[in-house]
């Protein structure tokens, strides 16, 4: 509902200390943090993002019966009987503790807040008395309550409060020495138990974390500065002067943050990794980082929101390590961010799954490739699994990236898983993605592989009990040829059991020795190879 209001133009800083209260927090179990520790964050940098300032009462006016915001959103009050004097800075109003006021009752809805937003309020007030300086409350009852008041022992009073609970914070000395005090409170609604935390005059005073049951910002209806916002009572005796609050609906967000930097190296060497976070509202951010060998970096700043800082570290033995960071700002720490690193040699990376045929027939031999590479660079070897129990072995040395070859010949049917594993000489990888093959009794075969004049010629007998469709084949000549390589294949209709189709190359020329590879098969897997030594003399071809 605010964020129509959440564009100021107010620019200050708040110097404070950051010391007390221990908090722990955890990343995945590994990081804690401590919070609010004078060791994490400096207040002199801590800036106030003004796009969130809700209201600012400057007390500049010096005359009038209007208190006017200069926040943007016009949140005026109205002046009931308080008069303009000499303040902090330039006019304040000084309340009699009788019976004036500033009534700002028609804003009370965007006064109020949620019980999970961050909020900060800041004033200038001076007295040698007593009274309520802020006070916002429902049109009726207790429920919620929220007031800051200076009481008869000169203590700051703040109090949020429900029917049934909420919070109280005293502070500390006299307060209502007749002079002029800078409060800031801070209130950090972002978990079940808020936290409220007051700096006087620039030094961190005291903070109190309690259980507060819910509220809502429509919950209130009444708001007044001096005096209490229902009853008449309570009028402060004083003067006030500057009064600003700040509002994150919803809580202050942090970013975790990003972390780059190398993911190998050798052990004991140094390796450097950059930090940044670029906080929602434009805070500081401080840094907490986990190297995942149990050495932990405290929290490291505070630096400016977006600037990259530079950590390295060394680990003393292989593995693979996680390294976690967190970062955080005055309000919060953020989820970590989580970047793997091996240290020490990798194993090679899994092979790709085998490439080659998917059927084929007893006793005929196959050949299978595949590939991986080592995120090290080292030479490879490959082990070959048939699926049926047998193993080539390592195969090897291969480049990394370079494809390895392997041939298989299987003497029975079946379906039949084949993979493949890598290793270098400091580790193994994963075993490939299966290439299933199915095996079968051929119903096929080549015979009566001749030469002759010209051409070459072959016979592909159907030895099966039933007739064969569709036979694909082919026959490949290499050697002294003109050219030296040479190709046919063709397509048989069917052949009958028990019957063969003869098939012959094209002419061919060349002198000199020659290799004949003749192959067929068919769809239900049934193939069969057959390879010869051969000689042509010009136009006249030997088979051996």
């Amino acid at each position: 509902m605010l964020n129509n209001y959440l564009r100021g133009s107010l620019v200050f800083g708040i110097i404070f200390l950051f010391v007390g209260l221990s908090v722990s927090s955890h990343i995945n179990g590994d990081i804690r943090i401590i919070k609010n520790q004078s060791s994490q964050i400096n207040p002199t940098n801590i800036p106030l993002n003004d796009d969130y300032l809700i209201a600012h009462w400057k007390f500049d006016e010096g005359s009038g019966s209007i208190l006017e915001d200069s926040s943007g959103h016009d949140f005026d009050g109205a002046i009931s009987g308080a008069s303009w004097t000499t303040g902090h800075s330039g006019y304040a109003l000084d309340f009699d503790g009788v019976n004036d006021y500033v009534n700002l009752d028609e804003h009370s809805e965007n006064l109020g807040y949620n019980k999970t937003d961050d909020l900060i309020y800041s004033f200038w007030f001076n007295s040698s008395s007593e009274g309520m300086i802020y006070c916002i409350t429902r049109s009726w009852g207790y429920n919620p309550e929220h007031y800051i008041n200076l009481t008869a022992n000169g203590s700051l009073m703040f109090r949020v409060w429900t029917v049934e609970c909420g919070i109280t914070l005293y502070s500390k000395g006299n307060l209502a020495d007749g002079k002029w005090h800078h409060a800031v409170y801070y209130y950090n609604g972002i978990t079940s138990d808020p936290t409220v935390e007051l700096y006087v005059d620039g030094k961190f005073d005291g903070n109190k974390t309690d259980w507060l049951c819910n509220i809502y910002n429509d919950n209130y209806q009444k708001t007044k500065m001096g005096r209490h916002s229902r009853f008449e009572r309570n009028y402060f005796d004083g003067l006030i002067d500057d009064f600003k609050i700040i509002k994150y609906p919803g809580g202050n967000k942090q970013n975790p943050p990003t972390i780059s930097g190398p993911t190998s190296g050798g052990v004991g060497e140094e390796l450097t990794y950059t930090f940044v976070s670029n906080d929602p509202e434009e805070d500081n951010v401080s840094y907490y980082i986990d190297w995942g060998d149990g050495d932990k970096e405290g929290w490291l700043g505070p630096y400016k929101s977006g600037q990259e800082i530079n950590e390295s570290h060394s680990w003393d033995e292989e593995g693979e390590y996680e390294i976690k960071a967190k970062a955080k700002d005055y309000w919060d720490d953020s989820f970590p961010t989580i970047l793997k690193v091996r240290i020490g040699n990798e194993a090679p990376d899994t092979p790709e799954q085998p490439s080659g045929p998917s059927t084929g027939s007893i006793g005929l031999e196959y050949t299978f490739s595949s590939r991986t590479t080592d995120p090290d660079g080292d030479e490879l070897y490959y082990n070959w699994s048939w699926g049926d129990d047998n193993y080539s072995g390592w195969l090897g040395p291969y480049e990394s990236g370079v494809i390895c070859e392997a041939p298989y010949t299987w003497n029975n049917e079946g379906a039949f898983n084949i993979t493949v594993k890598a290793k270098d000489k400091y580790g193994e990888s994963d075993w490939s993605d299966p290439l299933k093959i199915r095996i079968t009794e051929s119903k096929i075969r080549i015979d009566k592989l001749s030469g002759g004049l010209l051409k070459i010629k072959a016979d592909i007998e159907n030895i099966g009990e039933e007739d064969v469709n569709n036979v694909n084949w082919n026959i490949d000549v290499t050697g002294s040829l003109f050219p030296k390589e040479l190709h046919w294949d063709g397509i048989i209709d069917s052949i009958v059991s028990g019957e063969s189709k003869k098939i012959q190359s094209g002419p061919m020329m060349g002198l000199g020795k020659i290799i004949v590879t003749v192959s067929a098969d068919v769809e239900d897997g049934s193939s069969d190879i057959l390879e010869k030594n051969g000689f042509i003399f010009f136009i006249i071809i030997l088979i051996t």
